[in-house]
């Protein structure tokens, strides 16, 4: 993917080389515009194959009433929790 980006920026920059009507040798710079933008497309993609991810993450938690209500069947009960998360 690099190397053919690199190739079509060698092509751009030799085609904007070649030409000698100033008017065409405008329309080429923006193919090497283009080609550049696609070199760098092509690096971001292949640093994303890179990119570190966790084997594994854990999370806890625990929730419980703050109030003073009396009456049990108008508290909100509380919980204790865990999460796993194993990307694949």
């Amino acid at each position: 993917m690099i190397n053919k980006a690199g190739e079509d920026l060698k092509k751009a920059m030799q085609e904007y080389s070649a030409e000698s009507d100033s008017d065409k040798k405008l329309m080429k710079l923006a193919g090497i515009g283009s080609a550049l933008g696609d070199m760098y497309d092509a690096v971001d993609k292949s640093k994303s194959a890179c990119k570190k991810v966790p084997a594994a993450k854990f999370e806890f938690g625990a929730k419980g009433p703050l109030g003073d209500e009396s009456d049990p069947s108008k508290r909100e009960p509380g919980y204790i929790g865990g999460t796993i998360t194993i990307p694949f």
